[in-house]
């Protein structure tokens, strides 16, 4: 607890080169909490747009923010918890930021919730702005400032709320713009909540009145509308320029938030790598990232967490194949495998933990599901598969039943296939079913009823199939790319991660889906587009090498989606946009997040 805190500030419209005071703007502290957000203070700021609180104690436990009110006009910014920033400047910018990281968070016109998830939302949120409300550090610069669209886009949106404060026809304009059938805004915060919540709707009038006012520079250009507004943040910082980001397979979240990814390959070659990598909440490399083992060598597709440890599973690459398939780590970054957790796996993918905290575990290259009764390595069992049945992924369901692709193989030809497992009154493995579908079967996951969502590769195409392993719809849709991975938000929205190479010069995009297979991303998927500037490695090399041609696509590959606790969606740039000479040089860059569009699992 603190005692006499002053917090003060200014309320203001524009840049730091033209900037407009806003005075007799009613100013609102609260404090955010489990299930609502508790008004502490309010005061009017002066003709200085200045504003100024006492405040008696602070629970550092708690997110505060403040609000901006003068008729129709609304403005956020966020103080974060405990209050490290005395000094905030409530403005266009902070508001875009606020309400894109809080969107999950935003009920009923406050801002409350998990308080986890509301530490993850602020810690994006300085991603994107600082407490003077003025761009951050990290939106400036690389791998983001102009080698994404984000930057320029950003400014876009704030010089839409800048009209809207000095041009009552525009925001009238905005009102029809983004009125929905089930809300029509009120002020210029549901205005940005609709734009947010309905990304793609009536983009280009949304757009074109951010070509009116451009007080926020860089911003995007006539030529350059965006598919829709989505923001996001890139990351490729490992946490040693020695072992950069090179095809990040999949993804898991600790209990603190903590990203924890495989990696393929060491950056500009096919070979294995020996590390994993693991981002605090933010995206930033948390202090032991990345973890070097001697027991880890090219991981895939395989990560879990299997109660305070988080396990991992080595593929190999570049003809060099591990002698056993797992690596198991504590939370905090050390390396805890031994022989008896190698023994038995060889070349694993997926991998999860059931509801009885058994781990099941996809062994690709020997054709077996393996089983850890009860996390412990020296008990499992084994299911043995007919020869090139390739296990890929497996997801276990509510019920503690596992369900596993089998990829199959063209030559000799074994079909895909679906197979649903569980564990007997001794433990033994016992099938539920074994349907063949698809082609080449690879990334799951299961939704709220139990219904099952495969991507199938080779024919394009996800597969709902339902719990008694019936299958129920088949998804094809040309903005599904080739699609590697299916994950299932908290509304029962899948997300497809995306595989298909493309053209140097095209974006590609994460497409969504509603359980029935709408679509609700637009066709192109959520985009990130070059903002101008090549794309670079975190080393500031170009993306294929010194001498190769300039790579323009930010968002690459996609093996795998992940929401973390504040609904935003990791999507991971496995290898690089399809050209020639990346032959022997597949992994791709880094980490793309795209900000509070999923629906966070609380």
């Amino acid at each position: 607890m603190a005692n006499n805190i002053l917090l003060q500030g200014k309320v203001q419209s524009g840049n730091c080169l033209n900037t407009q005071y806003l005075s007799n703007y009613i100013v609102s502290l609260y404090q955010s909490n489990l299930h609502h957000a508790t008004l502490i203070s309010e005061t009017i700021t002066d003709i200085n747009g200045s504003y100024n609180f006492i405040l008696n104690s602070i629970d550092s436990n708690s997110i505060y923010y403040l609000t901006a009110e003068f008729e129709n006009i609304k403005l956020i910014s966020i103080i974060g918890s405990p209050i490290d920033n005395n000094y905030n400047i409530i403005n266009e910018l902070s508001t875009i930021a606020a309400l894109y990281c809080f969107n999950n968070f935003y009920t009923q016109n406050s801002i409350y919730g998990l308080y986890k998830g509301l530490n993850t939302a602020y810690m994006m949120y300085l991603n994107f702005v600082n407490n003077f409300g003025t761009l951050s550090e990290v939106i400036m610069s690389p791998p983001n400032a102009n080698q994404t669209n984000t930057l320029q886009l950003l400014n876009s949106l704030g010089n839409i709320l800048a009209i809207c404060i000095k041009n009552v026809e525009i925001y009238n304009n905005l009102i029809v713009y983004t009125t929905t059938l089930l809300h029509k805004p009120v002020n210029t915060v549901d205005i940005f909540v609709s734009i947010i919540r309905n990304p793609a709707n009536n983009v280009s009038l949304i757009f074109g009145t951010s070509l009116i006012y451009k007080i926020f520079t860089p911003f995007l250009q006539f030529s350059n509308v965006p598919d829709a507004f989505t923001l996001a943040i890139k990351v490729n910082n490992s946490g040693n320029i020695n072992n950069l980001i090179a095809g990040p397979g999949n993804i898991i979240f600790d209990d603190n938030g903590n990203a924890w990814i495989t990696n393929n390959v060491l950056q500009g070659t096919p070979n294995s790598c020996n590390f994993i990598v693991v981002l605090k909440p933010n995206g930033q490399p948390t202090d032991f990232s990345p973890i070097i083992s001697d027991s880890i060598i090219g991981q895939g597709f395989g990560v879990a967490k299997l109660n305070d440890k988080i396990i991992s599973g080595n593929f190999g690459w570049g003809n060099v194949y591990p002698e056993g398939g797992l690596s198991v780590f504590s939370q905090d970054g050390y390396s805890i495998t031994n022989k008896e957790i190698l023994a038995g796996t060889y070349r694993v993918q997926g991998i999860d933990v059931d509801t009885n905290n058994n781990v099941w575990v996809a062994s690709y290259g020997n054709d077996k599901v393996i089983v850890y009764i009860g996390g412990d390595f020296l008990n499992r069992r084994e299911y043995v598969l007919p020869n090139n049945s390739f296990p890929f992924d497996v997801i276990t369901d509510s019920k503690g039943n596992a369900i596993i692709t089998l990829s199959g193989s063209a030559t000799p030809y074994v079909p895909a296939s679906l197979l649903k497992l569980y564990l007997g009154a001794n433990n033994e493995i016992v099938p539920v079913f074994n349907v063949n579908i698809g082609n080449k079967l690879l990334g799951l996951d299961v939704d709220s009823k139990g219904n099952i969502f495969v991507a199938s590769s080779l024919d394009l195409s996800v597969y709902k199939i339902d719990q008694y392993g019936n299958m129920v719809q088949k998804i094809s849709n040309p903005q599904l790319g080739n699609p590697w991975s299916c994950t299932v938000d908290a509304n029962d929205n899948v997300w497809v991660a995306n595989f298909t190479p493309v053209s140097n010069s095209n974006v590609y995009g994460v497409s969504c889906f509603t359980n029935n297979g709408i679509p609700i991303t637009p066709s192109t998927g959520y985009t990130l587009p070059s903002g101008g500037d090549q794309v670079l490695l975190y080393s500031g090399e170009p993306l294929s090498g010194y001498g190769s041609i300039p790579n323009y696509s930010p968002l690459m590959r996609q093996t795998a989606t992940a929401i973390d606790i504040a609904g935003n969606l990791w999507v991971l740039n496995n290898w690089k946009p399809y050209i020639p000479q990346d032959s022997n040089n597949p992994g791709g860059d880094g980490i793309v997040i795209f900000i509070g569009i999923g629906n966070n699992k609380l």
